[in-house]
């Protein structure tokens, strides 16, 4: 019984670990987006001033998280 108690403790800790993570990527989209108008429309229309690649993208995904880490 008792293992089952940690198992589901674990899963708890994992859940809201996420949801952490999730709310700061929200709070950072708003926070950016608000500071930046219209850097979305730059990207989508390739005027941004560099070519947006894959591994670029990867990286602004990654780079945002580093805090919570």
């Amino acid at each position: 019984m008792e293992r089952k108690q940690i198992a589901v403790e674990a899963t708890r800790i994992q859940i809201a670990a996420l949801w952490t993570v999730v709310m700061y990527n929200i709070a950072f989209a708003h926070i950016i987006g608000f500071i930046h108008t219209g850097t979305l429309q730059q990207i989508m229309q390739g005027s941004l001033g560099l070519t947006v690649t894959p591994g670029l993208l990867l990286l602004f995904s990654v780079l945002p998280q580093v805090p919570i880490a």
